[in-house]
């Protein structure tokens, strides 16, 4: 198309030629005599085009992320993942300059949600028609972005996303020699990954379960000691309140024994290195205790979970720690 420097475009320049033959005797030809010859060409195919396709703004049709991330329905409660991170990889073949203006919303399987606020970005374009596929990522952190609370959520449903996109949007000048260019072969793909790394910020986070006893198997027990002796190697501080409970009688009082801290948190340097604690700690009843526990038919353990500095640090969690308890009963036997 640029055969003809006037009009580089919208012109197939051709070559032809003509060829008289030979007839008995003569012709005459008249100045008003012509040839004319009318040209079409269909079913054209194209396998890549060049030139400047001018600035345009695209707007993206929703759509959205289904999650089915594992992870994510183990997050709950309050507590926060404090450095998850969120990577768009993004891989283009269309040679066409373009920016990036995406809404990211996050639904959880409760009905809330929440915005990510992601900044605009620029899509990664390959240098030449034959330079094959270029490939990026923009990475959306606590540094760019609504991120940590984002996966706060968690965004257990899905992942909404809408936006617009601007092609030429820059100042670069199109020239013959950096023109736009689009392969009839071209890709525009986009891929989402979730990195989330165990580092927690959790804010008594209460748990609770209870289990079935038969309090009239301690009918002999005068008094008795629950020694629980641990290695923590997790950075939280665990929290645990015993209750004894009687569920067929209505106007029974539970009996709740002290909250206690049960674990402490673990010792995390500047550098990262974790050193574990050790805790001792002791649940005691006493005759009148013991009474009401040979009267319940449920034990209810109820509590709390903290990272260090009561929630405001960070607990790191690494794929080698672990907690090593050990569990002693000293009792009292009226035989």
């Amino acid at each position: 198309f640029a055969s003809d420097p006037v009009i580089p475009y919208n012109q197939v320049p051709y070559t032809y030629s003509l060829t008289v033959n030979s007839t008995p005797g003569y012709i005459d030809i008249s100045s008003t005599d012509l040839i004319k010859m009318d040209i079409q060409l269909n079913n054209l195919h194209f396998q890549s085009i060049t030139g400047d396709f001018g600035k345009r703004e695209i707007q993206i049709d929703p759509g959205k992320f289904d999650m089915n991330v594992e992870m994510l329905d183990k997050i709950g409660g309050n507590f926060k993942l404090v450095n998850p991170k969120l990577e768009l990889i993004i891989r283009n073949s269309v040679g066409v300059p373009a920016t990036a203006n995406l809404d990211f919303t996050a639904s959880n399987k409760d009905g809330k949600s929440a915005t990510l606020n992601s900044p605009t970005f620029d899509i990664p374009v390959p240098a030449n028609l034959n330079a094959g596929i270029a490939t990026g990522s923009i990475v959306f952190d606590k540094s760019n972005s609504n991120i940590v609370d984002f996966i706060a959520l968690p965004p257990t449903s899905q992942i909404s996303y809408s936006g617009k996109v601007d092609f030429n949007k820059s100042n670069q000048e199109i020239t013959l020699q950096n023109p736009n260019f689009l392969d009839i072969d071209g890709i525009l793909a986009l891929d989402m990954a979730i990195e989330l790394p165990l580092e927690l910020q959790i804010s008594n986070l209460a748990f609770k379960d209870s289990s079935a006893i038969a309090g009239s198997d301690y009918d002999k027990i005068e008094t008795a000691d629950l020694i629980i002796n641990a290695t923590n190697g997790i950075p939280l501080d665990i929290e645990l309140q015993l209750f004894f409970v009687d569920s067929t009688a209505q106007k029974y009082e539970p009996f709740a024994t002290k909250k206690t801290k049960l674990l402490s948190a673990a010792d995390v340097s500047s550098t990262g290195v974790i050193t574990p604690t050790k805790t001792s700690n002791t649940f005691s009843l006493d005759k009148t205790e013991m009474d009401k526990l040979r009267h319940a038919n449920r034990i209810k353990f109820v509590g709390t979970l903290s990272s260090p500095s009561g929630g405001t640090g960070v607990a790191k969690i690494m794929a080698d720690s672990q907690i090593d308890v050990n569990v002693v009963i000293k009792s009292k036997v009226n035989l």
